[in-house]
């Protein structure tokens, strides 16, 4: 389960063909790393070229070489390198993104850069995160699946690098990552049945929400650019 304390709410950005199905059915897309790598690589301002590398850099690389079988006899060819990955292909599995709301603030402001990111899609809010994962994980149980779910770590890019490792540019993604290791992986779908009554569309475009706990708690959540008209 995730690591996370006071996580209040997710919100799933979900294909408009698929909304339908992922309310009433609970049906959940997971596609591979291999299939965001090679998405995201096409679509730069969408995704991180550096998904699912073993190691990435952005700057500060160090490019030397030598006779096979002679290490000491490196030489520097370049102190300069920048933007260098290093993949496996056999380090694969299928992704679940959840945008992480927590309730550490009175008021959450969605940047406006994911919704933008995301124009194309209908905007679920999952009230009752716990459950949902709970759901999740008894389906993932049930077909065999070992997961990680995991808040994603934002970062310089500058030595060993993982499947919960983003560059920090994209912190305005505020994601959690469920992980399903497979080397193999294909695409997945899981049914965890109707979520009616946890889930939500909503429109962060246009409106505010305020979600109110059992414990008095409320929380307001609203795009960023929305409370400055």
């Amino acid at each position: 389960m995730t690591e996370a304390k006071n996580i209040e709410a997710f919100i799933k950005a979900v294909d408009n063909q698929y909304f339908d199905a992922f309310i009433n059915e609970g049906e959940i897309c997971m596609n591979t790393l291999q299939w965001f790598r090679d998405y995201e690589s096409k679509n730069p301002e969408v995704g991180d070229k550096y998904e699912g590398a073993i190691f990435a850099a952005e700057e500060g690389v160090t490019f030397s070489f030598a006779p096979i079988g002679k290490p000491e006899l490196f030489k520097v060819l370049s102190n300069e390198g920048e933007d260098l990955c290093i993949f496996n292909d056999e380090e694969n599995g299928n992704i679940l993104s959840l945008y992480t709301i927590f309730g550490d603030t009175d008021i959450h402001y969605i940047q406006k850069k994911f919704i933008d990111e995301f124009n194309n899609h209908r905007f679920c809010l999952i009230t009752a995160p716990g459950l949902f994962l709970e759901k999740l994980n008894s389906e993932f149980e049930r077909s065999g699946c070992k997961t990680d779910v995991l808040l994603i770590k934002y970062l310089i890019a500058k030595g060993a690098w993982s499947p919960f490792f983003k560059r920090e540019k994209y912190t305005y993604q505020n994601e959690t990552r469920v992980f399903l290791k497979d080397s193999n992986a294909s695409t997945k779908v899981f049914r965890i049945g109707s979520m009616k009554n946890f889930a939500f569309e909503i429109f962060p475009q246009k409106l505010m929400y305020k979600i109110c706990k059992d414990d008095g708690k409320e929380l307001i959540v609203t795009d960023e650019d929305y409370v400055k008209l």
